[in-house]
């Protein structure tokens, strides 16, 4: 029997009791559905969605979630004085709430790999702001240990100055290029 079909049959049965509430008299054994006891028609089920084309109509039990894992790849590029001062790889301390969300992130999806990438803005030679910008991954890859990361999940890189986000032609633009860029993905 279909789904929708045995909704129409629970609606009629208690249309005849009186419904959940019990505050209608019970329909004689002798009555039909006539004018006054008449069940109204639910609407067919779209069987993808476990949903009636009518608004506030579900059906029970719920459907059941996909056993494919879900694809995740999330890219979170942190930036700016929040993260590191100038010439700096000591993680400022209001980095914290921008890591714990990578955290969080990571705890709930426990197979994911990250991608830690850090950047410079083009202040000093070039092998300076490629050692800084291992450096500024290498604080982010702690943050993420100390919070109960496994090591073995990341890889760190440094890029240096490379892939500016913007031209370096001012304190706030050189900011945002002060940054770590951490890819989550997980299979």
């Amino acid at each position: 029997m279909k789904p929708a079909a045995l909704i129409v049959m629970a609606a009629a049965a208690l249309s005849l009791t009186g419904g959940c509430t019990g505050n209608q008299p019970a329909a004689s054994s002798s009555a039909t559905l006539g004018t006054t006891d008449r069940a109204e028609p639910v609407a067919a089920l779209d069987h993808e969605t476990n949903r009636s084309a009518e608004a506030g109509w579900w059906t029970w039990p719920p459907a059941t979630p996909s056993a494919t894992p879900t694809q995740l790849k999330d890219t979170y590029s942190l930036s700016g004085d929040v993260l590191f001062g100038r010439d700096e790889a000591q993680l400022a301390p209001s980095a914290a709430s921008q890591l714990d969300a990578v955290v969080r992130l990571a705890h709930e999806h426990p197979g994911a790999a990250l991608d830690i990438t850090g950047y410079t803005d083009s202040d000093g030679s070039d092998d300076h702001n490629l050692a800084l910008s291992i450096r500024r991954a290498q604080a982010v890859g702690g943050y993420l240990t100390a919070a109960g990361i496994d090591a073995g999940r990341f890889k760190i890189a440094g890029r240096g100055a490379a892939d500016p986000v913007a031209p370096n032609d001012s304190d706030d633009h050189k900011a945002m290029n002060r940054r770590v860029v951490i890819t989550v993905q997980a299979q």
